[in-house]
Order: C-alpha cells, then structure tokens, then sequence
C-alpha cells in the first residue's frame, strides 16, 4: 500500500528547493552573509537566523530527498523478488528518462539563446548565476550528459546542462548498494529477506560512509527495517520535528554567529581524501553545516514515523500535488529559472522596479511556470519512465 505522506514530504521539498535557488539568485548576501554591491543590510541579517528553510534549506532538502529514497526503496527491494540486474534495470529507466528530458529541454533553451543567468547575475551580484552555463554545450554533450553521465560522473558545475543534476550520481549509488544489500540478505535467507541481516548491513554501511550523502541511504532503509509499524510517539515526533527544521536549516552564512559557528565545527566530519569524489562520483562528502542538515533529515522523516498523525497534513491535495511533481520540478526549475526568471527579472529592473521587486516579479511569473511545466513532465515523461520500469520483469513496484 502506497504511503501518500511520503510524497507530500517530497513534495514540500522539492517546492523549497526551487524557492531556495531563486533567492541565490537574487538576494544572495541572505545565503553567504556576505556584503554586495547593491545588498541590503537586512539581507546579511536575517542570513544568520534558524529555520530559515528558503535561504540554507535547500540542501537539508536534497537530505530529506536522501533519507526517503533510502526508506522507500528498502520497502520496494524488501518486498521484491527479482533479480539484482532487473532492478538495476528499473532504477535506471526510471531515474534516466525524466533526467535525459531535463536536460534536453536545457539544450533547447541555450540553442533559443533563453538563458539569461550572466546577464542577471551583473545586476544581482549572484555568483551562483554567473557560474552556471559556461561550459560547451553542444548536442552531444546533453545527450551524454542526460544519458549516462547524469548518473555515473562528476559534472562540472559551470559546464553541466542542470545544476541540480549533483545530486544524482549520489542517488544512483545509493539504489545500487541497497540492491547488493537485499539480494545479499534475500540469498542468506531464502526467497524473503532477513530483516535481521539487512538491518546490520546497513548499519555497516551507514558507518563506512558516516561523512557522505551515501549514508542517508542507508539510514533511510535502516529505519523502514527497524521501525516498519507507526508508533504513538506523540512527545518523541515534536522534539524530532522540531530539532530537525532547526538543525535542516543551519546557515552557510559568514555572519552566522558563534553559536551556529560552535555547532558546526562539533560535525564528524574527516579530513577528505581527494581520489574518492574524483573516482567515484557518487562519494560526495558532507561539509559542516551538511552534517547538520543530513541529521535534520533524518529526524524530520523519524518524527513522521513516531507520531503517525502528524502525516495528515502531508496527506492534503496540495502537498500530494507538489509530491506528483516533485521529481520534474526538482529537474526542470534550474534551466527554467536561468532562462525565463532571470529574462523576467531583466526586464522588471530595467523598466525601473528595485531588485527586490524585480526579483519577487520573477517569481510571480517563474513559480508557475516550473510547476506547469513539471506537470506536463509528469504526465508525458515521468509516468511513462515509471510503466516502463514496471515492465522489466513483470514486477510492480
């Protein structure tokens, strides 16, 4: 039975995500804490409050999008008995063709001549902005790109068709080792897998990789395999919400104080060793603050799992909406931001309104725009990505 809270979660992610973006790229001293031509002060501080979900939360949103992709896939490969190739298979079409569409449709707005990021980002004084799409960007490099490279490679992020595309290697490591993990489990122990044994592989492997995105995958299955029946923890899910949307949201800003300061150097994390992220893509460490948001994650989707009404409002036709979407809105809303939103935010400067005003006009058109887009994506890409991976092997999952 399908749990429609958790795509309300990934949905309301998936929505912070675009909203975080569009303030790197146009209120970006509320990201860094750092002065600007043309910022404001209020900008720098309001950069260093908590819970500020808009501004650093986009990557304890990339950490949400971690942990449930652990936790639901662990109760898809629980349950299946197939093979580990054709679930390599199926995670492969449905990951890539929604993937090879995204950027596709990039390519198509660079060859329109679309993009407008550099431009906008001489008024916003983003360097975010500015260092996106100076790469090559020809026919054959979207199609690699949005084919393979997408899932298996390191992409530069000044010559990548879609910024957002980082997160993906990480993804695709982490389907393929719970993969290894539940078909090894389901050979020690027949044709249904031992809970027990996954349960200590995936403790094994969350350690191993207890400083990269990887982990989350790992401590997303371990949950569905430690705590697959709610339970009525109505004090344990407050403090567990609570404590994980202040620690998802800790500040990457210069101007963060010492507390924020403090709480990011007590982060586990080791010292890096280059030839892992460079040989192996999907190896990609956390940094301070995202060890916090990575742990934040973690207690969010835990909070849902102790306190089971609490999913009500995820349940909603908003949020279930947003989850529909969140996978093309995730993908689409970069290419679509550096091309129609900074285009938007051009012509409202230029026809007089402060950056500020131009930056929430572009919203007001960019926002809607993202989301038709990522329903039409949904229905035309995403759905037909999903039967199709349905089909190898003649197995629902």
């Amino acid at each position: 039975m399908r749990q429609r809270w958790l795509d309300g979660l990934r949905g309301l992610a998936a929505l912070n995500v675009m909203l975080s973006h569009w303030i790197v790229a146009f209120f970006f001293p509320l990201y860094t804490g750092l002065a600007a031509p043309g910022a404001s002060g209020w900008e720098i501080r309001f950069s260093a409050l908590p819970l500020l979900w808009p501004v650093a939360g986009a990557n304890g949103a990339v950490c949400i999008f971690l942990v449930l992709s652990g936790y639901v896939l662990a109760i898809a490969y629980d349950r299946s008995a197939q093979p580990a190739l054709a679930l390599l298979a199926r995670r492969w079409v449905r990951l890539g063709l929604p993937i090879l569409a995204a950027v596709l449709l990039s390519w198509a707005l660079i060859r329109a001549g679309a993009m407008a990021n550099h431009a906008a980002a001489a008024r916003s004084g983003s360097d975010w902005l500015a260092a996106q799409m100076r790469g090559p960007h020809d026919l054959a490099a979207a199609l690699y790109e949005g084919g393979i490279g997408a899932l298996i490679d390191r992409l530069d992020f000044g010559a990548t068709f879609d910024s957002s595309l980082w997160t993906m290697p990480i993804e695709f490591a982490g389907s393929l080792a719970l993969i290894a993990i539940f078909t090894a489990a389901r050979r020690w122990r027949g044709p249904v897998p031992s809970r027990r044994q996954a349960d200590w592989l995936l403790l094994f492997a969350a350690w191993l990789l207890r400083d990269r995105y990887l982990c989350l995958f790992a401590v997303g299955a371990g949950l569905y395999v430690l705590a697959p029946r709610p339970r009525q923890g109505i004090a344990g899910g407050i403090v567990c919400l609570l404590t994980g949307l202040v620690l998802g949201a800790v500040p990457y800003s210069a101007a963060r104080g010492a507390f924020w300061d403090w709480l990011v150097a007590q982060a586990p994390i080791a010292p890096p060793v280059p030839p892992w992220p460079r040989h192996f893509p999907g190896l990609v460490r956390l940094d301070g603050p995202g060890f916090w948001h990575a742990a934040g994650a973690v207690l969010i989707l835990l909070s849902f799992l102790l306190w089971p009404r609490l999913r009500s409002g995820l349940e909603r036709p908003a949020a279930q909406f947003l989850g529909r979407v969140s996978f093309p809105l995730y993908l689409v809303h970069v290419p679509l931001l550096l091309s129609g939103g900074c285009r938007v935010f051009l012509a409202a400067h230029a026809g007089g309104l402060s950056r500020a005003a131009a930056a929430l006009t572009a919203l007001a058109v960019f926002a809607p725009l993202a989301l038709g887009i990522a329903t039409l994506a949904a229905a035309l890409v995403e759905a037909p990505a999903i039967a199709l991976s349905r089909r190898i092997g003649g197995e629902r999952q």
